[in-house]
Formats: structure tokens, C-alpha cells, sequence
């Protein structure tokens, strides 16, 4: 079987060989048409530029605390996705010819596209990001590489203080609602108080926890009493149940709304007003103390003095449900001051943010300046010679191989048998066997004998 593999394939070559100088005139041909070409390639300069983009920079660790953004702001991802659009190369061939720039827009996209085709990115994940430019001028080369650089980083730096500006206006916006609900606020306690000077007494609002912390206190009391003396006396008032329903409902209505929906606002009043009925009622309580354990003598102080805060909430001369509508009023207005000065101290961290990424240098760092290339960078003109020596080999190989198909030749018995289905008995062939000097011999051995002339008659 290899044998045979063997023999096609030598009598294959023989066929080509039988056409060797059309097999070297087409080469020939071939490859000075692609030397040709090769050399008249111009001369390809590549400048390149390096830009470290790190994701913490000592500024950025300094205002951590007081910043509005995080770590992962101000990363470049965004600007290098769309650095190479036709927008942003328009720009380039522009600035670098503003005269000879097309203004039809068919020919700036065919330019875009020449000049995306000799632009190489490469964004590394350690933070290094380096731009390449091939061009047949070296000066031209380098003069878009430095456009390249300034355009990613004033690209970048825009987008930076665009999107902190709009926090900042979001910031505004918010900080002068809450100023206007701040004055409402404070109009509505003003009024409250004008109608009942008692409550300027009130320096605190009474704690919303302050009957629960009564109600704990005489709960433990009890237990202690309790434990002390065998007996258990439970401590309880008439508004117990209505509270707990209360706050079973007030439970449900914010699973469902916010703090500003008006049932919330009323469950929340009702049941302020029913926390200072009780509070009231427990403080009216006795509160005897065995003074023979311990515990019940913390339990008993731990009460006393939450029966004390809970009097020194009480307005005297003034409506359960009116103190009740003033500490509720209290509390909103410190909740909104609370938030307002969170938002101004946002507002502060958007400018600090601001000033720390709207500076070119605050993080992003050239670590390599392009410079205008001295020596060509290509084109590999032995390479491209190389291949061009192969493919016209490769070339000339199959216009002989086609020549010797379309002829038909047969360079062996085997062939010739497997064509016409003869035994073959002998076989001539078409080119000379050996290359030696002809002599008489040999003349007569390949039918050239003369013949003598015959006498006339």
C-alpha cells in the first residue's frame, strides 16, 4: 500500500516535472510582480503612549471619609468603549488637519475607518492603558497618538464632573424641599406653643419609648417582687389591649405605605396619645419596695426612675392628645433636621468629589509621553519576500500540474494500461534517457542508419 502511495506520487511529480519551465517561468513571473509590490510598500512608523488609570489614588484615600463617591468611580471603562467611535476620531482628523478635513460625510467615515484601522488599544487589568498609531509620517504618527491621550483623558475627566454636577443638582434640589418642610415644621410648633405656653417647659419631646421603658420597668418590679416573695402580682393599666391592637394595626399600614400616609399619621397620633394615658396612669401607682433583696431594690430604682422621666414629660394644664400632637411634632422636626444636614453634608462630599476627579492629574497618570518613532516599524520586507517566494512557487507548481492535466500525458505503463485497458508491451519515451554524445552507434540504435542509395535502372 505505501508502495503504491509512493508510485502516484512520483508519477505526479514527473508530470509536473515535464512542464518545469512553465513551472519556473510562471514563479518567476509571479514573484517579481509581488518583489515588485513589496518594495514600493511605503515605510510604516508606530508611536506609542502609556497612561497609568489607578482605582486608589492618595488623594482619593485622604477624602475617603468626606467623598460622595466610591472606590469604583471615575473608572475609564465607559470612555474606552467609545474612544474609537466616529464622533471622537472626526474630532482627531480634524484637529490634525482642520483644512484638509472632509466635509462630506461619506469621505470623514471612509477617513474614521482608515484611521481606526492603525489605532491599537490595550487596556490592561493592572491599570495600564497604552495607545498605538502606525503611519507613514512620523510626525503625524505621534501628533494622534498625543491627541488620542488628551482626548481619553478630557473625555474621561468630563464625564467625571457631569455625572458629580447632576448630584449636586439632585443635592440642591432636595436640600431647599426639606428647608421649606423645616419652616412648616417649625410654624406649626410655633403655633402649638403660642396656644399653650406650658409647653415651653418641655425642653425634650417626651421619647416615644418612654411608656414602654415604664411599663418594662414595673414589669421587672413585679417579677422581683414576685420571685422574692412567692406570689406574682401582675403589673397592668386599662390601656394595655387598645395599644397592643394599635400597634398591631399601625404594623400593617406600613407593610403597605409610607410615614406620610394619612392613616399612618393618625394610628401614630392615637396611639402617642394612648402610650401617655398610660403613662400617666402608671405613674399614679404604688410602688412598695422590700428593701430585704437585692434585685427587688434595683427593680424598684430601675422604676422609680423611669416613673421620673415619665413625669418630667408631663405638661401640667395641658390636653393628653395636645402633648401627644407636640411631641409628634417634635420629633418630625428633628428627623427633618436630621436629614437636612445629612444632605448638606452630602452637597459638601459632591464638591470635594468634584474637585479631587474634575483634575486632570488627580488620577490619571502619562507614564510614557508619545514621541515622534525614528525607524520605521514596517513593513518586514524579507518576511513579505519570503512568503511572496513561497506563493509563487506554489503557484507556478499548479499552473504545471494544470498544464500536464489538461494534456494528458502518461508518464508510466501503469497509467496507460489503467486508461485504455491494453497490456502494454513497450514503451518510447519522450525525452532522452541518457545524455551522451550521439555517434554512429547510437544513430543506428535510435533508427538513424541511412539507407543505401539503390542503382538506377
Amino acid at each position: 500500500m505505501v508502495g503504491l502511495l509512493f508510485s502516484l506520487l512520483f508519477e505526479e511529480v514527473r508530470k509536473i516535472w515535464c512542464y518545469r519551465w512553465m513551472l519556473a517561468a510562471t514563479s518567476a513571473a509571479v514573484f517579481a510582480a509581488g518583489a515588485a509590490y513589496i518594495v514600493s510598500l511605503p515605510d510604516t512608523y508606530e508611536s506609542w503612549a502609556q497612561m497609568f488609570v489607578p482605582e486608589r489614588t492618595p488623594l482619593s484615600e485622604a477624602t475617603e471619609d468626606v467623598s460622595l463617591v466610591n472606590k469604583d468611580f471615575g473608572n475609564p471603562y465607559v470612555i474606552q468603549r467609545t474612544l474609537l467611535n466616529d464622533a471622537s476620531l472626526a474630532k482627531i482628523i480634524t484637529e490634525l488637519s482642520p483644512e484638509t478635513a472632509p466635509k462630506d460625510p461619506r469621505k470623514m467615515e471612509s477617513a474614521t475607518g482608515a484611521l481606526r484601522s492603525r489605532i491599537d488599544l490595550d487596556f490592561g487589568e493592572d491599570g495600564f492603558v497604552e495607545f498605538r498609531v502606525r503611519d507613514t509620517d512620523p510626525v503625524r504618527a505621534q501628533k494622534t497618538t498625543q491627541l488620542l491621550l488628551d482626548r481619553f483623558i478630557a473625555e474621561s475627566v468630563e464625564r467625571n464632573v457631569r455625572d458629580l454636577a447632576v448630584a449636586s443638582s439632585f443635592l440642591d434640589e432636595k436640600i431647599a424641599e426639606y428647608e421649606k418642610l423645616l419652616l412648616d415644621s417649625q410654624g406649626r410648633i410655633t403655633a402649638l406653643q403660642n396656644r399653650y405656653p406650658q409647653l415651653a417647659m418641655v425642653a425634650v419631646a417626651p421619647s416615644p419609648d418612654t411608656a414602654g421603658e415604664l411599663a418594662s420597668a414595673r414589669a421587672a418590679y413585679a417579677a422581683a417582687r414576685s420571685a422574692a416573695s412567692g406570689t406574682q402580682r401582675p403589673v397592668s393599666a386599662p390601656q394595655d389591649q387598645a395599644i397592643a391592637d394599635l400597634q398591631n394595626r399601625l404594623a400593617s399600614l406600613l407593610t403597605q405605605y409610607t410615614e406620610q400616609y394619612p392613616d399612618v399619621v393618625a394610628a401614630r397620633r392615637q396611639l402617642a396619645v394612648l402610650q401617655a394615658q398610660r403613662a400617666q396612669y402608671l405613674a399614679t401607682a404604688p410602688a412598695p419596695t422590700p428593701a430585704a433583696d437585692p434585685a427587688v431594690a434595683a427593680a424598684s430604682g430601675r422604676l422609680a426612675a423611669a416613673q421620673a422621666r415619665a413625669r418630667s414629660t408631663a405638661v401640667r394644664g395641658v390636653p393628653a392628645e395636645i402633648s401627644a400632637q407636640w411631641a409628634e411634632l417634635q420629633r418630625n422636626h428633628e428627623l427633618l433636621s436630621s436629614t437636612h444636614k445629612e444632605l448638606i453634608g452630602e452637597r459638601e462630599g459632591a464638591k470635594i468629589a468634584e474637585a479631587i476627579y474634575g483634575s486632570p492629574t488627580a488620577k490619571y497618570q502619562v507614564t510614557r509621553a508619545p514621541t515622534t518613532p525614528v525607524a520605521p516599524s514596517g513593513p518586514n520586507r524579507s518576511l513579505l519576500l519570503a512568503l511572496a517566494a513561497v506563493a509563487a512557487l506554489v503557484v507556478g507548481v499548479g499552473v504545471a500540474y494544470a498544464r500536464a492535466a489538461v494534456t494528458g500525458i502518461f508518464v508510466s505503463p501503469r497509467s496507460l494500461e489503467e486508461t485504455f485497458q491494453l497490456p502494454v508491451i513497450g514503451t518510447v519515451s519522450w525525452e532522452p534517457a541518457w545524455h551522451i554524445k550521439r555517434t554512429k552507434h547510437t544513430r543506428k540504435a535510435v533508427g538513424y542508419t541511412k539507407t543505401p542509395a539503390l542503382p538506377a535502372s
